[in-house]
């Protein structure tokens, strides 16, 4: 070609025409007039839009085009150089709607064939479709994802991981919760994929809930009324509360209390259950201070502590009259007794304590008024009344006080102008109101005498334990003995204010019938005597 163009400038104008005719000439024997299907063309589509595809043109030999060895050319890109095959493949081609290839062959006599423009198909792959991502509850592990496609060859296989590994049927079950979304990918029968992150919500399905309490008393209890699907449970404060770590725990607080539950399932926790127990407080029994009363005597109870609109309950029942009320009667008690009160408020609530009362029942004591005696008319006989010790300080009262000197003494002096027998009465009180009492008769005699009781019990009891003469009107006793069955004389006194007492040297005798004699001279002197029997009993 250099050659002919250094002709070409150098020649003169009419040769200079003469050598562009025959280049033409040359340039028109190269592009070859045969049928258009000397050159065929076999496509493969690619996929996914990847350099997958090719195209293979075959060459077939005709009278103007043909032979080799073949110079292969794609959209001006020579590929194949000095091929002896009448095909060739080009290889890595992209289809689609867009791509079109242009296709040039030459032969061994450099003639050439071309098909311009020829497309090449793409197989497309799928699109990635999330037909159901259902939330994670708080267990976190029942997530659901279920991975579609549109378009893309079948058959097709799935993928949560980012194709790591992969699945038929595209259903993701028992997932976690996942807020940025899983690697979701779906992977069709010719490699193609697509993918997308699918996020799995939380769900907080936690449920906790607070039923109405009812008020208890203190010291009672209840359970705390929850309906709750969480798995764990924590209280606070835990005071009161038999476990803190249940749900349903048993609340007995000594006052009003709120208390607060943490809550979880899962990953979910809830800590804004609250639940309050209402106390109402018990009532404290008040049985009022320890009395004490005499045998026989009634007292009332105080008791106390109740309220407004409440009851009370004494125990035991024992003498009492009305037990139910707050001041029942202790009706003649013959004994010492502890009566515990109970109160129960208007509310319902009953005392956590009950309260004691000690009844001590002081019993009766002995009144001792002297033993019954004769005075002679006009005179004068001194009475005289004693208790025990153990009795303490006690005021006199005798009844009736016809012929006493002082009726408020222990031992007043009597006298009476005319014969007659009176019967005294004498009482004795304690400090506490307690009384006792006791009788002597005073016999009063116009004209002197001697008397001997006809029995007496020598005991030591305080009550007709010696025998002794009684002589109204007598001045002087010249006498008095006491002889046993057998005439043995037993006692012998000339002093009228010593008497027997059942002894002889010192030693008690049997029981039996004795026999006095009494002699005295009375205060006129006038002489008496007098004799009997008296029974010693033992």
């Amino acid at each position: 070609m250099p050659q002919t163009l250094l002709v070409y400038l150098t020649a003169p104008k009419l040769y200079r025409a003469l050598l562009v005719f025959c280049l033409l000439g040359i340039l028109l024997q190269g592009r070859a007039q045969g049928p258009p299907n000397d050159l065929r063309i076999d496509p493969i589509s690619s996929t996914c839009t990847k350099p997958n595809g090719s195209l293979t043109v075959r060459v077939i030999p005709t009278a103007s085009f043909g032979g080799a060895p073949y110079q292969y050319f794609l959209n001006g890109t020579q590929y194949g150089f000095n091929v002896s095959a009448s095909s060739f493949t080009f290889p890595n081609l992209v289809g689609g709607l867009t791509a079109k290839y242009t296709i040039r062959v030459y032969d061994k006599n450099n003639i050439w064939e071309e098909v311009p423009d020829f497309p090449l198909g793409d197989l497309a792959g799928p699109t990635i479709v999330i037909t159901d991502n259902r939330s994670a509850s708080c267990l976190n592990n029942d997530g659901l994802l279920t991975i579609g496609q549109m378009g893309g060859n079948e058959p097709f296989q799935y993928s949560i991981d980012n194709g790591a590994t992969f699945n038929s049927t595209g259903v993701f079950g028992g997932l976690a919760s996942n807020s940025t979304g899983y690697p979701a990918l779906v992977q069709d029968h010719n490699g193609c994929t697509a993918s997308q992150l699918a996020p799995v919500a939380l769900l907080d399905d936690l449920v906790a809930a607070v039923g109405p309490m009812p008020p208890i008393c203190e010291g009672a209890s209840e359970p705390l009324q929850v309906v709750s699907n969480g798995t764990q449970f924590s209280w606070s404060p835990a005071t009161g509360l038999d476990d803190p770590t249940k749900v349903n725990a048993i609340a007995s607080p000594s006052t009003t209390t709120t208390y607060t539950l943490t809550v979880v399932r899962g990953v979910c926790t809830h800590n804004d259950v609250q639940a309050t127990v209402t106390v109402n407080p018990a009532p404290i029994a008040n049985a009022g201070p320890d009395v004490a009363t005499c045998a026989g005597k009634s007292v009332f109870l105080h008791g106390s502590g109740a309220g407004p609109g409440g009851t009370y309950s004494w125990s035991p029942t024992t003498f009492l009259v009305a037990p139910n009320g707050p001041a029942p009667a202790v009706n003649r008690p013959t004994e010492s007794i502890s009566y515990t009160l109970t109160v129960t408020s208007a509310a319902g609530c009953v005392s956590l304590v009950p309260d004691t009362i000690h009844i001590e029942v002081i019993p009766p004591f002995h009144v001792d008024a002297g033993p019954d005696t004769s005075v002679y008319m006009g005179e004068a006989a001194q009475l005289h009344a004693t208790v025990p010790d153990s009795v303490g300080p006690v005021t006199w009262q005798w009844t009736p006080s016809t012929g006493l000197d002082n009726p408020s003494v222990a031992d007043p002096t009597m006298a009476l102008n005319t014969p007659e027998a009176v019967q005294y009465l004498v009482e004795a009180t304690t400090a506490g109101g307690c009384t006792g009492t006791d009788t002597v008769t005073v016999k009063v005699f116009g004209v002197a005498d001697l008397f001997v009781p006809s029995a007496f019990t020598p005991n030591n009891d305080g009550h007709n334990d010696v025998l002794r003469v009684i002589g109204p009107g007598v001045g002087q006793l010249v006498v008095f003995a006491v002889y046993d069955r057998w005439g043995r004389q037993v006692f012998l006194t000339k002093n009228a204010a010593v008497g027997w007492d059942g002894t002889m040297g010192g030693r008690a005798l049997d029981a039996g019938t004795y026999v006095w004699m009494a002699e005295a001279v009375d205060i006129h002197g006038k002489m008496i005597q007098k004799k009997g029997t008296v029974v010693l009993i033992r």
